[in-house]
């Protein structure tokens, strides 16, 4: 019985030639739509949750009303945001901030310019991103300390490597040495943060002091918040205090002149 269906339905297949034809390559084009859209949809959601601590991770955004009444969301932070609510709301653990950058390295005599980010020491604490060489929880503590992918330590010493090696960095007008003290995988592809190089962040205590660094957006923040928090009230919390210290800081900046 079913070799007869089979049957009947390669005679009409043969007999309606173009017929079937248009409908194979539209049942064929529809499954190939799915299968992409399916696989945009699985890439898409699986976006930086190879971090171990995904779930408590949270980035700062601002949002502020346009004059047509629309609601603008600005990822950008200043330098104080990430401290001060780390020390003024509880639920809040950490901070990470990341500041995107580019720099000049001379390996011999050749000169390359290379992306970096700028990041704070605890960078390992809170990405979850694979340390091969070298010890992830102190590698940026040292001012001087660079961290550099496998590709980049390939590309700089002809090996993978390369923790202790020097690489020159160009600060102002001179090439200044830069230790390696780690070397991490490539960054994977499903990741929104990617480097190749990492520095420690840096923010002198007269940076850290200037009110108007609430203002000055160029970075982003990242926070980490405790387990089982009410993000309702931890949001209400970090508004608050945003409006209270940079409140005092605008006041500041006003009377100047």
């Amino acid at each position: 019985m079913t070799w007869n269906f089979f049957k009947i339905a390669w005679r009409n297949l043969i007999r309606n030639k173009i017929y079937s034809f248009i409908n194979i390559l539209g049942l064929s084009l529809g499954l190939a739509c799915a299968m992409l859209i399916m696989l945009y949809v699985k890439d898409e959601v699986s976006y930086d949750k190879f971090h171990t601590d995904v779930d408590t991770i949270y980035r700062v955004v601002s949002a502020r009303e346009d004059k047509d009444g629309n609601e603008r969301k600005n990822p950008n932070t200043g330098f104080l945001q990430g401290p001060v609510f780390t020390d003024n709301v509880p639920e809040v653990d950490a901070f990470v901030r990341i500041q995107s950058g580019r720099k000049d390295v001379k390996m011999d005599t050749e000169v390359v310019s290379e992306d970096l980010l700028y990041v704070d020491p605890n960078f390992f604490s809170m990405f979850s991103f694979p340390v091969v060489y070298g010890n992830q929880e102190t590698s940026l503590k040292d001012p001087q300390s660079v961290v550099i992918s496998e590709e980049l330590a390939t590309k700089q010493f002809g090996t993978t490597d390369a923790v202790g090696k020097t690489l020159m960095l160009r600060e102002g007008e001179a090439f200044v040495p830069y230790t390696v003290t780690a070397i991490t995988k490539k960054c994977p592809q499903n990741s929104s943060i990617k480097f190749d190089m990492l520095l420690p962040f840096k923010a002198s205590n007269e940076e850290m002091a200037n009110g108007e660094n609430w203002f000055n957006s160029f970075l982003n923040t990242f926070v980490t918040v405790k387990p089982g928090s009410n993000l309702g009230l931890v949001n209400d919390k970090i508004q608050k205090t945003y409006l209270s210290e940079s409140a005092e800081a605008a006041k500041i900046i006003s009377e100047r002149y």
